[in-house]
């Protein structure tokens, strides 16, 4: 008898075109390492074969992703994909922090070989590029899909400037994300008075707006979206701005808010009614939300998340009751909870189940003191049609304990069961794989990294990188944020090995070797659009950039790349 043949390998050359192409767009808009300064993508796979080049080449999408910074080689490269994504629509990330000024201070000290050799700024080394991006991309503003800026404040009011007088708008806009930074180098954010966007956004249909820094909400009293990301501190003069992006004719669906504080003495009036607002994520600066219940009244909220925040102090059991809001639930739809870095005690798990009764899914991500869950009261009173919940926790942090008991007391009386657990892989264990089983609960490890977040979803598209790698950095790969031990109860952030002298040094020695790679960028982007005549430059060019290479490795030091990759887009 004869062996049933196996279906031949599929390789490059093989693959189906359309498979190959969704591969392709995949990559071209995945986040690239920011030390790795080959070309750029698309450029380098249609140099793989002639059938990947034909490809690459009759396929308009893969060109549309445009990421112009410092440690990107775009600058050169983008008029080539602006001319080979056609008519398609782009997304844009321009990002000129490596380009604005370093300082200590109001003015920093230079240094050279351990010398003060008096004051300068990073803008003395090299203009602020913001006019050179615009020439880039501003005569396709009517193209722009998404756009990711991340600049000083006059940066941006340069932008708004541009298109204000421009004859093109960007009428199919629907990603916009600002990040301001600080001209002034301080630990102290303070407000920012963010340009008038109306001349950015009044043609697009715009979906998603992110903002990261204060800002003046009267800016955006007028403006329309379905999801706003943005930080606040709350005080009485914003009451009026943000009643009006709150407010019942509102088409705002998704809200997230970080950092939130209340200045004290502020007044709140009436809660803000935002009757078409289905989820929330907010993150406290001061970690209380004991007063989120009064400040908005959310009647159709669905999904619900707070992340790094208490409330109150902990109570003995014997002290505890059950919350006037108990009976009448603020969020009366609520289906999904999730709790984010919190510190459980009886008083504030007890205030939390006050308002999500309706609660059906529990999502629990590196919450502590989470053992209170096992409280009489919050135990049997608390979410009665609670069905699913997911438990993430470090693979350092204690086991829950508490969780075999939880799911064992719910199982026991039968319309409070819990139908599926998701736990973190290093959760799982034999134990409570038979109490599952012995409670007919679904187990499920949570295989794909961290669950789903509204700080992800609610993007659609990938951006940023938070503290936790879970969102993207304007296109770019950046490291997390690396913490030292804890020591005295604080958690302090790992200090920098190389001292400002040596930025200072290692920033001006990557300005001139940016300034020679664009060059060669420049020449390589030109034979490129000759087709052929690549083969015949490459040779050319090959041993220059070599040489470039090399010296750039005598650079590549955690000084040098902590310079360009910082985030300043803080969860908390």
């Amino acid at each position: 008898m004869n062996p049933v043949a196996s279906p031949p390998a599929l390789t490059l050359s093989t693959l189906p075109s359309n498979i190959l192409l969704k591969i392709l767009k995949l990559v071209a808009d995945s986040p690239i390492p920011i030390w790795h300064r080959v070309p750029p993508f698309p450029i380098q796979f249609s140099h793989i074969s002639h059938r990947i080049r034909e490809l690459t080449l009759a396929s308009p999408e893969i060109w549309t992703t445009i990421r112009l910074s410092h440690r990107t080689r775009f600058w050169k490269w983008a008029p080539l994909f602006l001319e080979r994504s056609q008519a398609q629509l782009l997304d844009i990330s321009v990002n000129l922090e490596a380009y604005m000024s370093l300082r200590q201070s109001a003015d920093g000290p230079l240094w050279s070989s351990g010398t003060f050799t008096g004051y300068t700024s990073y803008s003395a080394l090299r203009p602020l590029p913001i006019a050179k991006a615009l020439v880039v991309i501003g005569p396709h503003i009517e193209r722009w899909r998404s756009l990711a800026l991340r600049c000083t404040l006059g940066q941006l009011e340069a932008l708004c400037s541009y298109i204000k007088d421009s004859a093109l708008s960007a009428v199919n806009l629907e990603v916009l994300h600002i990040s301001v930074i600080e001209e002034e180098y301080s630990h102290n954010m303070q407000f920012l008075k963010i340009p008038s966007l109306t001349d950015l956004l009044a043609g697009g249909v715009v979906r998603s707006l992110r903002i990261d820094s204060g800002l003046e909400l009267q800016r955006l009293s007028g403006f329309r979206t379905l999801s706003l990301h943005l930080d606040l501190v709350y005080s009485p003069q914003h009451s009026i701005a943000l009643r009006s992006i709150l407010g019942p004719s509102s088409p705002l669906q998704s809200l997230i808010i970080r950092r939130l504080s209340f200045q004290q003495g502020a007044y709140f009036g009436a809660p803000f009614n935002a009757c078409n607002l289905t989820t929330l994520a907010v993150s406290f600066r001061d970690y209380d939300f004991g007063i989120l219940t009064q400040t908005f009244n959310l009647p159709n909220l669905e999904r619900l998340e707070l992340i790094h925040a208490f409330s109150g102090s902990d109570l003995e059991s014997e002290s505890l009751t059950l919350p006037q809001e108990w009976e009448a639930p603020v969020f009366p739809r609520l289906r999904t909870l999730r709790l984010v870095d919190l510190e459980l005690s009886s008083t504030n798990l007890a205030f939390i189940q006050s308002f999500s009764q309706t609660a059906t899914e529990l999502q629990l991500i590196r919450v502590s003191a989470a053992h209170h869950i096992l409280h009489p009261i919050c135990r049997d009173h608390g979410w009665p049609v609670l069905f699913s919940m997911t438990i993430e926790t470090h693979y350092r942090d204690p086991y829950p304990e508490w969780l075999i008991p939880f799911l064992s007391a719910r199982a026991s009386t039968r319309d409070r069961k819990i139908v599926k657990l998701t736990v973190s892989p290093h959760l799982q264990s034999d134990t409570l794989t038979s109490a599952c089983s012995d409670c007919n609960i679904e187990l499920r490890p949570l295989l794909d990294g961290s669950s789903p977040s509204l700080y992800q979803n609610s993007q659609q598209s990938c951006f940023f990188y938070d503290e936790d790698d879970l969102l993207n950095l304007d296109f770019e790969w950046t490291e997390s944020h690396r913490r030292a031990p804890v020591n005295d109860d604080r958690d302090l952030e790992w200090e920098d090995p190389y001292p400002f002298p040596l930025h200072a040094d290692i920033l001006a020695y990557e300005i001139n070797l940016g300034d020679d790679e664009e060059e060669k960028d420049g020449d390589v982007a030109e034979a490129f659009k000759h087709g052929r005549e690549w083969r015949t430059t490459k040779g050319a060019l090959r041993e220059a950039k070599r040489e470039m290479r090399r010296e750039r490795k005598l650079a590549r030091i955690v000084a040098r790349r902590r310079l360009d990759c910082k985030d300043d887009f803080y969860v908390l």
